[in-house]
């Protein structure tokens, strides 16, 4: 998708804003995945498995 993307985006808009363009994208998923994301670390699958079947993860 982004080898598609691209080319054309440096087309309309120049390197720098294609670039810009996909650091605020990359950015915005990784804010997103920080605030949605439950933390694992430190807990056994058992653990996981429970919380992820009752629907409420605790983060």
């Amino acid at each position: 998708m982004i080898g598609l993307l691209f080319p054309v985006l440096v087309n309309l808009i120049g390197i720098s804003g294609s670039y810009f363009i996909f650091v605020v994208l990359g950015v915005g998923g990784l804010l997103f995945l920080s605030a949605y994301m439950p933390e694992t670390k430190g807990k056994s699958l058992e653990q996981l498995e429970d919380e992820f079947k009752s629907g409420d993860p605790a983060v």
